[in-house]
Parts: C-alpha cells; structure tokens; sequence
C-alpha cells in the first residue's frame, strides 16, 4: 500500500515540484529609515503638587480625599523624595533636549560643510572645463597633421614623378 502510494503520488508530486520550482527574485536589500530630526518634545512631565496638612496634638482632621497618618521621618522621606524625583526628571528631560539639540546642530553642520564642499567642487571643475575649452581652441594639432599629411603626400608623388625617368 504504501508503495502504491509512492508511486502513484509521493513520485509525480516530487517530479513536478523540481521541474516547476518556485523563482525567487532578489530584491534590494531594505534602506533603514533615516531617524525623525529632534524636535522640541511636547511631553511636559508634571508631577502633581503634593499637598499635605500638619496636626498638632488637639486638632481634628476632616477628610474629603484620600488620607494618611504619617511619622514625621516617613513625612520627611517622602518629600525628599518626590523632591529628589522632581529634579531627577528635570535633569533627565533636560539632557535629552539638549542631546536632541545638539544632534540637529551636528546635522546643520555636516550639511551645511558638505553643501560648502559640493559648490567648491563644482566651481573648480567649471574652472577646469573653461580653461580646458580654451585649451583646444589654441591648439592647432589638427592643422599640423593635415599640413603635414598634405606634404607627405605632395613629397612622395613628387618624388615618384621625378624618379620615374631613372627607373625607365
């Protein structure tokens, strides 16, 4: 049975996939995109006010939000902290505006300097080609070597006509 079935199917199926293989054509290889120039970030990051209320021994609290029974050390470690969060974000947010500056500044540059390196070589090869058209119209090459042509020709059939008598 399972010879039958190889035979019968495993066999053609195989032959025709050989003979009709699928092509597969060779593309140009992807171009990473160029990365977005920095722009000034809209992102302003906010931490929210902390607001806090401080009770002394004898006063009632009334509470309309959330509410919470500090220690006076937990009191203290967590504005430190929200303050020390505070200035970590500024400090972060600030140098990657300045990084994203800095990068658009380097950009500006290298196409402003390749911009400057492209006209100069454009005004020297337009130097180069004008000196180069002047060139040829000054040389008189071609008037040489049909002058010359000319006076081969006109030297040898002299000389065959007048050697033509001591040959006879």
């Amino acid at each position: 049975m399972l010879n039958c079935f190889k035979k019968a199917v495993m066999v053609p199926v195989l032959c025709i996939g050989m003979v009709l293989s699928p092509v597969a054509y060779a593309e140009e290889p992807a171009v990473p995109e160029a990365p977005e120039q920095a722009r000034p970030s809209t992102f302003q990051l906010e931490i929210p006010e902390f607001s806090y209320s401080i009770l002394r021994q004898g006063q009632r609290l009334t509470a309309s939000k959330d509410t919470y029974l500090l220690t006076p050390e937990s009191f203290a470690r967590i504005t430190t902290e929200y303050q020390f969060m505070q200035r970590r974000y500024e400090l972060y947010l600030g140098e990657r505006l300045e990084i994203a500056a800095l990068n658009s500044t380097l950009r500006i540059d290298l196409l402003t300097n390749q911009n400057q390196f492209l006209e100069t070589e454009l005004e020297r090869t337009n130097r180069l080609l004008i000196e180069l058209q002047e060139s040829r119209r000054n040389d008189l090459t071609p008037l040489w070597v049909a002058v010359s042509f000319v006076a081969g020709c006109a030297l040898t059939v002299g000389l065959v006509y007048a050697l033509q008598p001591g040959m006879e």
